[in-house]
């Protein structure tokens, strides 16, 4: 039988500090990609993490190669899009993992740490697009997935009590990187498009992972829980389907969408 992916060149940005256990976005979506055929190029700041999941991605059928990936340097960007190349003649899917939230550092309101977060959530999407988009432009056809997240609608009640508790404005430095991830998905497809090239985003709500557990209490995920439609926290998973959806020709008339997986969260507002 035949998968939805098969013979494209799918490349992931970063795995993740929860890789070995295969629980983050990028490694998932990764085996997920193999399942259904697809070739995988495996990134991550830390080669050994992404040689994991290329070796796991192997053993469910899929071809796949490791390589160390820096999204906020253009060189190391560079040299991952010319590998998936020289490897595989083709990249046909992008897919933005890269994202820092589990060690986001929710105490340090300081206009430096927004600008890191902003660099890595926000313009580290631009640079391994930039570097990924004009193979897909010479062969007119692609789709870039960004990965975004419903902290760039949903406000978090710790803003307010940070700033009643130091009278400081906070720096909101995940939920802005996350507005900014939105905005360049739009921008990206409007341009990208004549190119044949489809740009989308899916934004997870409160997702069991091992970021939420660190970054949120179990009194404050339940209070995001009890908000939603479903009524029940999330998987990783749970994105997989999303994922899957816009990286095959299933979605080829769709591009500049922000798909909100977050079982019902924020269109109850």
């Amino acid at each position: 039988m035949s998968g939805r992916l098969d013979g494209k060149v799918v490349a992931v940005t970063e795995v993740g500090e929860e890789g070995a256990e295969g629980r983050t976005y990028g490694a998932l979506w990764a085996q997920a990609a193999a399942r259904e055929g697809a070739r995988l190029v495996v990134g991550d700041r830390e080669l050994s993490r992404a040689t994991r999941v290329a070796e796991r991605t192997g053993a469910v059928g899929g071809e796949a190669v490791a390589a160390a990936l820096d999204v906020t340097s253009e060189a190391s960007a560079a040299a991952f899009a010319d590998l998936a190349i020289a490897r595989f003649g083709a990249i046909d899917v992008l897919l933005n993992t890269a994202h820092l939230w589990l060690d986001i550092r929710r105490d340090d309101q300081s206009a430096a740490y927004l600008r890191q977060v902003i660099e890595y959530n926000g313009i580290g999407m631009w640079i391994v697009s930039s570097a990924v988009a004009p193979h897909m432009m010479q062969r007119r056809r692609g789709k870039i997935i960004n990965l975004s997240s419903i902290g760039a609608w949903v406000q978090s009640p710790r803003y307010a009590e940070i700033a009643a508790a130091t009278d400081k404005l906070p720096n909101f430095a995940y939920a802005l990187s996350k507005v900014l991830d939105n905005g360049l998905t739009r921008f990206m497809a409007a341009t990208l498009g004549q190119f044949g090239i489809c740009v989308n985003a899916i934004a997870p709500g409160i997702i069991l992972s091992e970021g939420t557990v660190r970054q949120l209490s179990a009194t404050e995920r339940a209070a995001w829980v009890e908000r939603s439609a479903l009524r029940r926290i999330l998987d990783v998973g749970d994105t997989v389907g999303a994922m899957l959806f816009l990286a095959s020709g299933d979605s080829d008339a769709m591009t500049g969408q922000v798909l909100v997986v977050d079982g019902g969260l924020v269109m109850l507002g």
